[in-house]
């Protein structure tokens, strides 16, 4: 089935290409927002797992996938959480980044594949730019983000702190709470050693893209693109 979600701005030229999209592979239905949304709540609320045998894998409109994403995410899926489990994985990343933005002390460069030998390793980072979440950890940030929220938005009894995490100071970010949960239940997320999916940033004015353009290289990273050995190493050698 395919959802086309149209914001607010949507100009009448991609409405009428929006609803008279031929779509042949199952049920076709349009979405359109009448005021401005958060990405926060977008992002969230995009699913929902109706059984703990769904999963979602999320994708950000400025990713480009490797031809093999999906025999990665599918092979992944079996090998730890249907032939081995553990309830401290959330999740399976497609990206293996290249910077990190969460040191409280800036954006660091970050290399796995000249340190591990392995085709996965894990580390406690939801991943922003395509990756599987599992259905229960899923559920257990909805409710989690929800009563943060309420507590944000009502008393203010709460102060979460992580300790030196840059990103606790994003309080629109959804990855502010989920890294908050991932510290709290000591949760992780398996990356692979090389990427399946890669970002393009692009920003709006020309001044800014030739100012970091050296620093948004650093998200596009080398798209693994050959057949590889799907044998993965059991999860208590990650």
């Amino acid at each position: 089935d395919l959802t086309i979600l149209m914001d607010q701005t949507t100009d009448q030229v991609t409405q009428t290409l929006a609803n008279n999209y031929n779509w042949k592979k199952g049920v076709k239905s349009v979405r359109h927002r009448i005021a401005t949304t958060p990405k926060s709540p977008i992002f969230v609320e995009s699913w929902y797992p109706v059984n703990n045998d769904e999963y979602a894998i999320i994708l950000n409109n400025d990713i480009e996938l490797s031809p093999m994403f999906y025999v990665w995410a599918k092979y992944a899926i079996l090998q730890y959480r249907y032939e081995s489990f553990s309830e401290q994985l959330f999740g399976i990343s497609l990206y293996s980044p290249q910077i990190l933005e969460t040191d409280p002390s800036g954006r660091r460069l970050f290399s796995a594949s000249q340190t591990i030998q392995d085709d996965a390793y894990l580390m406690q980072l939801p991943s922003h730019s395509g990756a599987v979440y599992f259905p229960e950890h899923w559920r257990e940030f909805h409710d989690y983000i929800t009563a943060r929220m309420a507590d944000i938005n009502g008393f203010e009894m709460q102060e979460v702190i992580v300790p030196n995490l840059r990103s606790s100071e994003w309080e629109r970010s959804w990855r502010k709470y989920f890294e908050e949960l991932i510290y709290l239940r000591s949760y992780v997320m398996l990356y692979p050693t090389h990427s399946l999916s890669t970002v393009h940033l692009e920003l709006k004015k020309k001044a800014l893209r030739e100012q970091f353009k050296d620093a948004i290289s650093l998200y596009t990273v080398p798209l693994y693109k050959q057949g590889f050995d799907m044998t993965l190493p059991p999860l208590n050698q990650l």
